[in-house]
């Protein structure tokens, strides 16, 4: 048996080595939050863009309902890790470009060929295929090229853009993306339609997406801000579509959204 003079060294030491290994945990632990803390947005970056690449696989294998869907939830990732960047600080140059590029496949292309089975569809019908010829077929299937053309512009504008911290400078292409993307959901009332209303649509979003028009931001303000209630109105409103009426009208909500940003220039230079 030690005696007691060795026995308060050895606990001593025992104390000393216990505390040297719980710094050490503490340190590798505080070293392993930093890393992922900062790798957190890119990955949900990157279900953005498995989305995208899912739903064109539904979408090529004849299921654009759920094309539709998987692009929704692509949206709610594209929501999220902007919101994640900011809250974590973990802003990055890669971060930005990843983003864009995730939504130019989930928000770009996926929606545009989501469009094409919806127009080639139209155009089998013998009613809607009457009268029109071959070239002007052509044209009205490969309109949709038009949406994939805006988009990648509209992105690398905002790459480079650094001046779109209160406001959207052209139609954010998550609006367009899922514009085309819920119109799977009124495929058959669409079908009856003239088909030249499918160009007009994509020459239209085009449009909007390459514009300078200024579009209203969801981007984080003061809880006083009035410019918050463009944002509430937005949010019960859509809540009340979906809830009341199905998923099937969200287009609704990217129509409402894109006249309140036309509207409120106006607005806004009337009061003053």
């Amino acid at each position: 048996m030690l005696p007691a003079s060795q026995r308060i060294i050895t606990a001593g030491n025992q104390k000393q080595i216990i505390m040297v290994k719980i710094s050490e945990i503490h340190v590798f632990l505080v070293w392993l939050l930093f890393i992922v803390k900062k790798h957190i947005p890119n990955i949900i970056t990157a279900l953005n863009l498995s989305c995208g690449f899912i739903s064109i696989l539904f979408v090529l294998a004849g299921d654009p309902i759920t094309g539709a869907y998987i692009i929704f939830l692509a949206a709610i990732f594209d929501f999220f890790d902007g919101f994640a960047a900011r809250l974590l600080g973990a802003y990055s140059e890669i971060g930005k470009q990843l983003d864009s590029l995730a939504d130019m496949v989930s928000f770009g292309v996926a929606p545009a060929l989501l469009f094409v089975t919806i127009i080639k569809s139209a155009i089998e019908l013998p009613e809607t295929n009457a009268g029109i010829s071959g070239i002007v077929e052509s044209f009205v299937v490969f309109s949709p090229v038009l949406l994939v053309l805006a988009s990648g512009f509209r992105l690398a504008r905002f790459n480079i853009d650094e001046n779109q911290e209160r406001e959207f400078i052209g139609l954010p292409t998550p609006a367009s993306g899922i514009f085309f993307s819920s119109l799977a959901f009124i495929q058959d009332g669409l079908l009856t339609l003239p088909v030249l209303l499918f160009p007009a649509l994509a020459l239209f979003f085009s449009f909007l997406l390459v514009s300078r028009i200024p579009m209203y931001s969801f981007k984080a303000r003061k809880l006083t801000d009035p410019g918050n209630l463009p944002a509430v109105f937005l949010i019960l409103c859509g809540l009340v579509i979906l809830l009341v009426f199905s998923v099937k009208y969200i287009f609704v909500i990217i129509i409402l959204y894109i006249f309140i940003s036309l509207v409120l220039p106006v607005f806004s230079e009337t009061k003053q």
